[in-house]
């Protein structure tokens, strides 16, 4: 059967160190075969204890508060039962609280000590009854839980009636009809409490105490704020101490005298599980008591796993559970005018009114199948100890380290695959032991691999000295007295420098390899490759010398100087013969060049189109890429998803080029064009060879605002030249055959005359690929005509949004192909800037003035920002507006009195992400908030930014908080004034908000469609040409759900 998880775990925090299965009374329910400790719901009593033990926070407690909270904002109708131990956790305060629920939407609050009383008067009858055997009591969930799975057969003695809460539950759906439909919100200290809500089938919702207080606390809400209030039920007497330890046997004292001393009163996890192992045995032996009054919490439900009573002392507790008895027995008595036995009969009249012969009766499942769990037999056993290491008796601490408190159960949880041998602690000792053998054994085997080896070996100090060299090492420079003297004694002068640099890069922790030039004991020079590398202490880990592997390169040295000297002559040969290669090259640039400056344009008025062959990506001022056209994909064999998968967002990780930073760098910063060459391997093994343009594209102020880069194909060109160097390296094999034989030397000369042929094949391949060249940069001046796409660029990505964490929809849908409705989003830090706006007229027109918006957008909150100079980013919305209406009027010559009507609407919105505080201003614009399923409209000014005859007065910001659960919505005049519907009318604002308002609590996703499918439904109607209706104008419809 499966069980609800009432426990969670962040692996993040989780260390490993089973401080959670030591804590555990069943174990098993833990499997620790992992990195982390995870939790196996089906066999967890949610007794609550690992809680307390884990130190890292790693666990923690699931519980419906959340659910309850979301109920309530809805208008569900819900009543509450809070637990007795309600005035421990809430001093003083617990009547407080009362009023808190009511005022969050409760509209009922009931006692569950009642329900106590009631279980009490239940238990009784019940004992009436004499029953075989103990009775165990029920009022703890954990116990319950225990004894279902792993020892069902104590089912027999459970108390086969409800516990208090479950008791209150039927009172109210049995005597309070009113509520018989209401949801149940359980305030309780307890986590296990949601078990027995889901086997009973009753309970709604389990809210702990603990997170009733982090909401308080999270909201500032002081319940010394709100009046006392009562319970909506009788008042109990002395079961308010029913989550004390004996609170059960104290009242039922009242009904049948004496029953304490018949009984057995225990609890506290490290006695209650061993006490009921041992129960079957006491009740054979005829050993058992009456009544098993028994909690898992050491002091009772006062104390429960997510209780506030942590840091009050036991004595505290009992005294605030006293105070509120004491206050109950004091009510009955006011109740009558006769001694207590009146008070006493006062209270069985009134718990009598209230129950009923079998109302209250309680069934158990038994979940012995939940414990999934196997016993080795004793050969699979031994196998395991013998992976533990344990081989005798003596090898058996029983240490407890794993959790398990003995070698044989951690065996048993091996054998499960619920742990691993490396968590025993003694297991890592013996492997260690194991480890410094294997260490000794390897360092013999170096050390006899170091004097046998023909390479030399050295090992020096910080200070340079040799500490250690094998007899290759004194066989390179003749020498036998090395240890003790500086390598510096051996080095030309030259190779002092090289050695010095080399070792600055060793006490950085670097490796490096270099060659020197050493002096041998007769004064002859030797040349080396060094390999270097860092030695680090290891305690300390820091840098104490290096060693490293030299090899003897003189031979290679002596014949590289004959190669060098005899390439000389071969090289003038391939000049000549590569001289024209050299022009076609620098023509080829030029055709770059006018490629560059195409580029240029290609920033003012569009972005490549997908139908040309060559490459082109867009970034961010950054690097990061924003857009790639489809012969991007076709270029390099990687579709969008999978390049970002496999490279990222940045270039530099795209770039196979060295000095990528550098050439970045040079575009960003000094604003220039650039070219350079790369290779690139496409997913199927194939080689490419690209020449790149980026060309940085630049904002009204001089500020950098993206890079284009144009990838062209060149590889049959890199072909042409790498089959260029091959023949020069096979001229060279050619002349060195020439100091042997002069009949070679008139076979090289044919060979010339042969690769001379070939080179100017390969001049006219090169000239075939300028000519594609030229195409391609055709293509690319046709695609400047294409500007959808540099706006779509310069619209927020949608992972802006989703940072935040907040669900949200846009809804764009231009009249034509591109927009003059744009929206823009800007986060620093906790405050989020969003901007919604209509520029004037729509089209090319509109797109233009789009980008003019998203542009001083940018640069007017960037201006604020930096003069802030503070991480607040304290923008006002009504400040942007008003400088942006100067920056439109400037650009658009409107101090002129020219273009009068160009500008824009626009609503704006700040706010914060943790507080909720938030201004909001409009030019023309307004904004719709949605609480608690009614409107809030934030109003804007009425004037635009641009020309105006209010361009004199400044705008102004509407100041207010944002509530968790808030609907936010902006938008453009487009929607509400499309023509459409069966009267021939706009759709108007009155119709779409009653279309929010039916909609607002759907997944902003789901409303994005609804109000997509609404406005295409309003067009379908024909006006009184018999004709649909078109869209008159671009739309814009932002949401979000704060």
């Amino acid at each position: 059967m499966e069980l609800q998880p009432v426990i969670g775990v962040t692996e993040d925090l989780c260390v490993n160190c089973h401080a959670c299965i030591t804590a555990c009374p069943v174990k098993f329910c833990n499997d620790g075969s992992g990195k982390t400790v995870i939790v196996n719901a089906n066999m967890c009593i949610a007794c609550g204890n690992c809680l307390q033990a884990c130190t890292h926070n790693a666990r923690y407690f699931i519980d419906d508060f959340d659910v309850f909270l979301k109920k309530l904002n809805v208008g569900e109708k819900l009543i509450a039962v809070v637990a007795p131990s309600v005035a421990s956790s809430f001093p003083n305060k617990y009547l407080n609280l009362n009023s808190w629920l009511r005022e969050a939407g409760v509209e009922a609050v009931f006692d569950v000590s009642f329900g106590a009383e009631l279980a009490t008067k239940s238990y009784v009858e019940h004992l009436k009854n004499k029953p075989e055997g103990p009775v165990i009591a029920q009022p703890c969930a954990a116990i319950v839980s225990y004894i279902e799975i792993y020892q069902p057969e104590l089912l027999k003695y459970l108390a086969p009636v409800d516990s208090p809460i479950v008791h209150t539950i039927k009172m109210v759906k049995e005597y309070f009809p009113q509520y018989a439909n209401y949801k149940i919100a359980v305030i309780s200290p307890c986590i296990a409490k949601k078990r027995e809500f889901n086997e009973v089938g009753l309970g709604d919702y389990n809210v702990s105490f603990k997170a009733i207080a982090k909401h308080l606390a999270d909201h500032n809400i002081l319940l010394e704020y709100f009046s006392p209030s009562g319970y909506d039920n009788p008042e109990a007497e002395r079961a308010v101490l029913f989550s004390n330890p004996g609170g059960l046997l104290q009242t039922a004292e009242r009904w049948v005298s004496g029953i304490t001393e018949q009984s057995r009163k225990i609890e506290g996890v490290e006695v209650i599980y061993e006490y009921l192992k041992q129960l079957p045995e006491a009740v054979e032996k005829g050993f058992a008591p009456v009544i098993v009054d028994c909690l898992n919490c050491s002091f009772g439900c006062n104390t429960g796993p997510v209780t506030l009573t942590e840091n009050k002392s036991v004595d505290e507790i009992e005294v605030l559970t006293k105070k509120r008895k004491a206050e109950m027995q004091a009510f009955y008595k006011e109740k009558t005018s006769d001694e207590y036995i009146t008070s006493v009969e006062k209270i069985e009249e009134t718990v009598n009114s209230y129950w009923t012969p079998g109302l209250y009766s309680r069934k158990y499942t038994n979940l012995w199948e939940n414990m999934n769990l196997t016993y080795p037999d004793s050969g699979e056993l031994k196998e395991i100890f013998v992976a533990m290491h344990k081989y005798s008796d003596a090898d058996f601490y029983n240490c407890s380290s794993c959790g398990y408190g003995t070698c044989e159960r951690m065996a048993v949880a091996i054998f499960n695959k619920l742990n691993r041998p490396e968590n025993c602690h003694f297991y890592l000792a013996a492997e260690n032991e194991a480890v410094n053998k294997n260490l000794s054994s390897g360092k013999k085997r170096l050390q006899t691999i170091l004097d046998t080896s023909q390479d030399g070996f050295l090992q020096i100090n910080s200070s340079s000295v040799l500490q250690m060299v094998n007899p290759s090492m004194k066989k390179i420079l003749k020498r036998n007295d090395l240890v003790g003297r500086k390598i510096t004694e051996f080095l030309d002068e030259g190779s002092k420098v090289i050695y010095q640099k080399n070792m600055e890069l060793r006490m950085k922790g670097e490796k490096s390899s270099y060659e020197l030039t050493m002096i041998q004991s007769d004064g002859n020079q030797v040349y080396v490759l060094v390999s270097g590398t860092p030695l680090f202490d290891d305690e300390t880990g820091h840098i104490i010398g290096s060693f490293a592997m030299l090899s003897d390169i003189t031979p290679l040295k002596v014949a590289q100087k004959e190669l060098e000297e005899n390439n000389q002559q071969l090289e003038l040969r391939v000049k000549e013969r590569t001289a024209e290669l050299e022009e076609l090259i620098e023509e080829l640039r030029a055709t770059t060049e006018t490629i560059r400056e195409n580029s240029k344009q290609l920033a003012k008025l569009s972005i490549i189109a997908d139908k040309t062959s060559n490459a082109v990506l867009i970034t961010d001022a950054g690097g990061n890429l924003e857009w790639v056209n489809k012969g991007f994909q076709h270029m390099f064999g990687f579709n969008y998803d999978d390049f970002i998968e496999k490279f990222g967002l940045n270039l530099i990780t795209f770039s196979s080029h060295p000095q990528i930073r550098e050439v970045l760098n040079k575009v960003i910063f000094d604003k220039e064009n650039v070219s350079y060459e790369s290779k690139f391997v496409r997913p199927d093994g194939s080689q490419l060879w690209t020449q790149t343009t980026l060309t940085p594209i630049l904002s009204e102020n001089g500020l950098l605002r993206n890079i284009v880069a144009i990838d062209s194909d060149i590889t049959v060109l890199k072909l042409a030249e790498q089959e260029i160097q091959l023949k020069s390296v096979e001229m060279s094999e050619l002349i060195e055959e020439l100091r042997t034989s002069s009949d070679i030397i008139e076979s090289i000369n044919a060979e010339l005359e042969a690769q001379n042929l070939e080179i100017e094949q390969q001049r006219d391949s090169a000239t075939q690929q300028r000519d594609l060249l030229d195409e391609q940069k055709r293509d690319i001046t046709d695609s400047i005509q294409y500007a959808g796409r540099i706006q779509q660029a310069l619209l927020p990505p949608n992972h802006l949004f989703i940072e935040m964490e907040k669900d949200f929809f846009v809804l764009l849908k231009p009249r034509d192909i591109v927009s003059g409705d744009f929206y823009w989003i800007r986060k620093h830090s906790d405050n989020v800037c969003i901007a919604v706006a209509d520029c004037t007229g729509h089209g090319v027109p509109g797109a233009f003035m789009s980008m003019l918006g998203i542009s001083y957008l940018n640069d007017v909150t960037s201006t604020i920002l930096t003069e802030n100079k503070s991480d607040e980013f304290e923008i006002s919305p009504a400040d942007v507006l008003t400088q942006m209406r100067e920056k439109v009027k400037y650009s658009l010559h409107q101090h002129q009195g020219k273009n009068g009507r160009d500008g824009m609407d626009m609503a704006l919105l700040r706010f914060n992400l943790k507080t909720g505080a938030a201004k909001f201003a409009g030019a023309n614009l307004s904004a719709l908030i949605i609480r608690n399923n009614e409107i809030i409209k934030l109003r804007g000014d009425k004037m635009p930014v641009g020309m105006h005859i209010k361009e004199r007065e400044f705008f102004t910001d509407n100041e207010f908080a944002l509530l968790h659960g808030d609907r936010i919505y902006m938008f453009s005049d487009g929607y509400v004034d499309q023509f459409g519907g069966p009267m021939n009318k706009k759709f108007g604002i009155k119709q779409f908000k009653e279309l929010l308002l039916q909609i607002n609590q759907l997944p902003m996703k789901e409303q994005n469609a609804i109000i997509d499918k609404t406005m295409m439904d309003w067009q379908k109607f024909k006006n009184e040409k018999n004709e649909t209706y078109h869209q008159i104008d671009d739309v814009l419809v932002f949401g979000m759900c704060f």
